[in-house]
């Protein structure tokens, strides 16, 4: 018996000793080896924010970043907005507003810059627009391409088949065919009509690519069948 309680004891105190050890190791171990560990340098605008903002880590909360924040403080006060807020402005909401009907094209064009800095792909699109229109704002082609380009680069179907126009008429830009063919298929792949008949066109002319009427054709059938009578009327 008193062997047995003996053996008992003995595991008992290993037990306690081997708890003990482990409490040790997550207390005063972990936290040295985490320190070793350099901390991971993440953007976390690729997980939550929108393009033109960082994410904050101490605040956890997307700010804008340094580079454009005296720009869009500027935007921002003229579109008579609160630039004393920590708070980002939702560039969406920004532009919902701007493109309500009884909104005069000098305010739209101030609130839509204030969303195309944050990043808003639509919004930047719609102020390249103003831009080569002339619309809130003295008309400027440079400034257009510049705008287009942002949204472009985002995927905006829109704004890359605009681009494509602008490279194939030289307006705000050298004329270049090649990359206007770029703009207009990367739009037309994406299913906008007026870019597949833009891209047909440079097809069957052979402007910036070789002339390939098979090539023309089918992309004049698509553009076709969304609608668009000169597509159609090329199709005979």
């Amino acid at each position: 018996k008193k062997s047995i309680f003996k053996f008992i004891c003995v595991g008992l105190v290993s037990a306690v000793s081997g708890i003990g050890m482990f409490v040790g190791f997550l207390v005063y171990v972990l936290p040295s080896l985490a320190a070793l560990v350099p901390e991971p340098k993440i953007n976390l605008a690729t997980i939550g924010c929108p393009a033109g903002t960082l994410e904050d880590m101490s605040r956890s909360r997307c700010t804008i970043s340094t580079q454009s924040k005296a720009t869009l403080a500027y935007a921002m006060e003229r579109a008579g907005l609160n630039t004393y807020s920590e708070e980002t402005p939702n560039p969406v909401a920004l532009r919902q507003i701007a493109t309500q009907v009884s909104v005069p094209d000098e305010n739209k064009f101030k609130w839509l810059y204030a969303a195309a800095l944050l990043g808003d792909p639509e919004s930047q699109f719609l102020v390249g627009a103003m831009y080569s229109n002339g619309e809130g704002v003295p008309k400027d082609d440079k400034e257009a391409v510049k705008w287009y380009r942002k949204a472009a680069l985002q995927g905006f179907a829109i704004a890359q088949r605009n681009l494509g126009v602008m490279y194939r008429k030289g307006q705000g830009v050298a004329k270049d065919y090649q990359k206007a063919l770029k703009w207009f298929k990367l739009s037309a792949e994406q299913g906008y009509a007026q870019a597949q008949y833009n891209l047909g066109l440079m097809y069957s002319s052979g402007r910036g690519v070789l002339r390939d009427d098979k090539e023309a054709i089918k992309w004049y059938r698509f553009s076709a069948k969304q609608g668009i009578s000169g597509a159609q009327s090329h199709l005979g």
